[in-house]
């Protein structure tokens, strides 16, 4: 008898997979225009924005439906939002995520055979998807940290404050645990005397939002005197920082990533240390060019991204597997080499302008 059940759950098992296989490719003619990608962004921040209408853009140049859904900055909105694009009949999803509360959304497309890539954030907490394209986050925290080294004379002690992305968030683990790589050796040698916390769990700011911490930061920024320099994990909590506690006056050594255009010109007026610039639009083309080679049934063979192995595999660890991640490279911008990003026209004219 157990050996029947066994055998009839492997047939259901693998007719499911069988199933799921290839399903946009199954018809001898692939037709593009007929298959629908789904888009789904956290938020509408200068980042995200910019990233779902290149991943939107490449996908309607293939020839591609595409449908951008942008959320609330609620994983109840986006899952709503999602579930909408399945239900329009989505062959694939490219998505970002808020937090694991998305895993219901997830395991249902993948029950209906959509395909899904987790862009830029891993999603966490389920085994139901397969891809991660993401940048070298390790390499981006590391860079953080040497620019920290690099802005300060560490031939007397100096008080640093740290501040880290979602702690469920497993990209915020990689960029804090990179920085830490660089920044602990001058903590251990007593040159850096780090400020209320150290471990990501203490520093962390939920979602991403640095309104979040505002008590944490109130109590270090408006009780303690002086602060040499602060990693702040991307632009959007650097601006914050610096806005409202350090608006007049010396700005400590900041760290940011995500060449915000804001950013950009505290970093060309002093008062921001540098960003990590991750050219989005390379990221967005790739992810497209990923979706495509998935949806035909193809090998992924992409020039620029490289298949993470060894620890950097541990990337796209969920927590119930390991998907396979592909990464890209950052570059660090600061005062000396701003004129790089403007070169790259990351920015619109006038942007650009402003900033020449």
């Amino acid at each position: 008898m157990n050996k029947k059940l066994s055998f009839l759950l492997f047939l259901v098992f693998g007719l499911v997979f069988f199933s799921c296989k290839n399903t946009a490719n199954s018809t001898p003619s692939f037709d593009r225009s007929k298959i629908l990608i789904g888009i789904a962004m956290p938020e509408t921040v200068e980042r995200w924005t910019k990233d779902g209408n290149a991943i939107k853009n490449a996908a309607l140049e293939l020839g591609y439906k595409v449908e951008l859904v942008f959320a609330d900055g609620t994983q109840a909105d986006q899952n709503t939002k999602i579930q909408s694009l399945v239900t329009q009949g989505a062959k694939l999803l490219i998505v970002t995520n808020i937090n694991a509360e998305i895993t219901p959304v997830i395991t249902e497309a993948k029950d209906k055979c959509i395909a899904v890539i987790a862009y830029d954030r891993l999603i966490q907490g389920t085994g139901d998807y397969e891809y991660y394209i993401t940048f070298n986050n390790d390499k981006v925290g590391q860079m953080q940290g040497q620019a920290i080294i690099d802005a300060l004379d560490l031939t007397s002690s100096k008080n640093i404050v740290l501040f880290a992305g979602n702690p469920d968030d497993k990209n915020a683990e990689f960029f804090f645990n990179g920085a830490m790589k660089i920044l602990t050796p001058q903590i251990t040698s007593g040159k850096l005397f780090p400020i209320d916390g150290i471990d990501l769990s203490a520093v962390g700011i939920d979602n991403w939002k640095p309104e979040n911490a505002s008590s944490r930061m109130d109590a270090i920024f408006k009780g303690i005197d002086p602060i040499d320099a602060i990693l702040a994990p991307n632009d959007a909590t650097a601006r914050y920082i610096i806005e409202n506690y350090f608006s007049s006056g010396t700005v400590p050594a900041i760290t940011g990533q995500d060449a915000d255009f804001d950013s950009a010109k505290y970093i060309k007026n002093g008062k921001q240390t540098m960003t990590v610039f991750k050219d989005s639009r390379s990221l967005a083309k790739n992810a497209v060019t990923f979706a495509d080679q998935i949806l035909e049934g193809k090998a992924i063979n992409i020039s620029g991204i490289i298949l993470a192995t060894g620890v950097l595999a541990e990337m796209g660890n969920t927590g119930v597997k390991t998907v396979k991640t592909y990464l890209m490279d950052p570059k660090v911008i600061n005062k000396n080499n701003l004129q790089e990003l403007i070169d790259a026209d990351w920015f619109t004219p006038e942007q650009k302008a402003e900033l020449e």
